[in-house]
């Protein structure tokens, strides 16, 4: 069903298309930081220099005459800055479809934060509890839960995405069906190796070239059937 939602960024896509520069999604990482230390993750070890608030409320105005259409708030965990909220009010009334990507336990504990958030991904990689604290750490999946079903309640459009090692390859379809029970779309990816935020110290959890194909093989065909998941047959192929 085409939604007012839809019309504006039609007419926003259409009015930017043809200038020169149209940079139409924009992910930004607003820190490395994070008070998490996921098994496979070294993003906060990653020493960086951080932009001010009127820094990136400058950059943020500049993407909207530019016609941006969506930004996604990344991090590290990007709720741990203190103007997060302020950052996330000003994309909105630059125009923009506001996205973040979190692990979800501020957002429990706060949230405030959602208030000008259209889109929520949340980092869950196991539907058992002692599966995903020991990858991601104690009490991260009920913070991750509950930042989904507040999400949810708000009416914001929530995601899941799920890392897969060997230690939670097993659950990927519970995961789906997870996702699918609350409406709620699922992105499942392996542990990707050689990339800056990987640790190479995880590598007993990648998973083996057969169970890659199995998984990409499992998604393709799930998604044919129509099942919630964020991508299209082809890309999983």
């Amino acid at each position: 069903m085409i939604r007012l939602r839809h019309l504006k960024m039609a007419s926003r896509y259409i009015a930017h298309r043809f200038r020169e520069l149209h940079p139409f999604e924009v992910q930004a990482s607003l820190l490395t930081a994070c008070n998490l230390r996921c098994v496979y993750c070294i993003c906060p070890d990653v020493k960086t220099t951080l932009m001010t608030t009127e820094q990136w409320k400058t950059i943020i105005r500049r993407l909207g005459t530019l016609g941006t259409m969506r930004i996604k708030f990344q991090g590290g965990e990007p709720t741990l800055r203190k103007d997060f909220r302020e950052l996330s009010a000003e994309a909105k009334a630059s125009g923009m479809i506001t996205s973040t990507v979190s692990h979800g336990l501020t957002i429990a504990s706060r949230p405030e934060l959602l208030d000008y958030i259209d889109d929520l991904v949340i980092s869950l990689d196991s539907t058992r509890p002692e599966i995903n604290d020991r990858l991601r750490g104690e009490g991260t999946y009920h913070g991750a839960v509950k930042a989904i079903d507040l999400a949810l309640q708000r009416g914001v459009r929530t995601f899941v995405n799920m890392v897969l090692t060997r230690e939670n390859v097993s659950d990927l379809e519970a995961m789906l069906e997870f996702c699918e029970d609350r409406g709620v779309r699922l992105n499942a990816q392996p542990m990707m190796f050689g990339r800056k935020y990987f640790d190479n110290e995880a590598r007993a959890l990648e998973l083996t070239p057969n169970q890659f194909r199995t998984v990409h093989a499992n998604l393709a065909r799930w998604k044919r059937q129509g099942r919630g998941l964020l991508f299209c047959a082809g890309t999983y192929e």
